[in-house]
């Protein structure tokens, strides 16, 4: 009886442990189960943002690029095609269909065979002021673009900040003058906007902590900031024909800036005014002592070359040319003076 009562109970132990295993494994299973649809939509949402991003990848590798590098030089590409366009405009002069292209309300948008609409005088001048400020911009960009094109982390940080200026004001602008303005890039605009995000999400670079006591760079890149910040507020809101010689009196219409030179001119100032302002901040915030250094002596170059090449061009356009050189004069002073000083911690005063 021993024998068999041991039996018994030996198979009710393997029986319950059976039991038990089945249990524990029905339960990872449904754990399994669970986790794998819990995680199902971060997956989706990964294979989405390796899907938006695989094309940059694959284009940017092929050229032997980073995609931060590859998106900074189709930006770059857009600027100088957009900058030809209107090159080639200010070089037609009256003859030009840059007007009727562009301007919203134009009537062959409407009836083809309706009568073309001609440029100004006033637009023609605004046209050339375009032209000759998007010239500084692009080199600008070109150059801060170098100085972020070893370190990825950096150049990344730029690619954002171009999100900002010019991608994102240039869209804002042309969604305030739609009226005005028919904006044909719009759509590669929207193109670079998403190219830069995607190449840029990940692995930017962190911003260095300011002291603006350091050095006289610090100092004038944060000067530069507030003083463009102004000029940008004040350029919109007195307009075109308080800064240029194309006022409208009533007399010669054809002298006077008509509502798409003066949506030019907005553009002008919020795009390119702003580009500058912006740049001088990113370079304060995220470029290190030799970095700036090297800006602001590039900066000293371009202000020599707007004041004495662009401006005599453009004598007759502004009221005051005089004192638009005298301006750039001093930035160029003020620049290299920064560039030449060293920094405040390194002077020593001997007694």
């Amino acid at each position: 009886m021993a024998p068999t009562r041991r039996n018994k109970r030996s198979n009710a132990s393997a029986t319950t442990s059976t039991s038990k295993t089945k249990t524990s494994s029905t339960v990872t299973m449904k754990d399994d189960t669970t986790s794998s649809v819990s995680s199902s939509p971060h997956l989706a949402s990964s294979s989405t943002a390796d899907s938006s991003k695989f094309l940059s990848y694959s284009l940017s590798s092929a050229l032997g690029m980073t995609p931060a590098q590859f998106a900074s030089i189709v930006c770059l590409s857009i600027g100088m095609t957009h900058c030809l366009d209107v090159y080639r405009s200010v070089e037609q002069g009256p003859s030009t269909t840059y007007c009727n292209r562009q301007f919203a309300y134009s009537p062959q948008l409407v009836d083809s065979t309706a009568d073309p609409l001609l440029c100004t005088h006033g637009d023609l001048a605004v046209m050339k002021l375009k032209y000759q400020t998007t010239v500084m911009r692009i080199i600008l960009y070109f150059i801060t673009m170098m100085l972020c094109w070893s370190k990825d982390p950096l150049l990344k940080c730029w690619n954002f900040a171009n999100i900002i200026s010019p991608l994102g004001t240039s869209i804002t602008g042309f969604m305030i003058q739609k009226d005005n303005l028919v904006a044909s890039e719009k759509f590669s605009l929207m193109a670079l906007l998403f190219l830069s995000v995607s190449s840029s999400l990940d692995g930017r670079g962190v911003r260095h902590r300011v002291n603006i006591k350091k050095g006289l760079y610090n100092i004038s890149l944060f000067l530069m900031t507030t003083i463009l910040s102004y000029l940008v507020s004040n350029h919109l809101m007195l307009g075109a024909e308080m800064y240029t010689v194309h006022g409208c009196n009533g007399e010669h219409m054809d002298d006077c800036v008509s509502r798409g030179g003066e949506a030019l001119w907005f553009m002008m100032i919020l795009v390119d005014y702003t580009c500058f302002m912006f740049t001088c901040t990113f370079a304060l915030f995220y470029f290190d002592d030799i970095r700036k250094r090297v800006l602001l002596f590039c900066m000293a170059l371009l202000m020599l070359f707007h004041a004495f090449y662009q401006l005599p061009l453009q004598k007759d356009i502004w009221q005051d040319p005089q004192g638009r050189q005298n301006a750039s004069m001093v930035f160029f002073f003020v620049f290299m003076l920064s560039v030449l000083v060293p920094s405040f911690d390194q002077i020593v005063v001997r007694k």
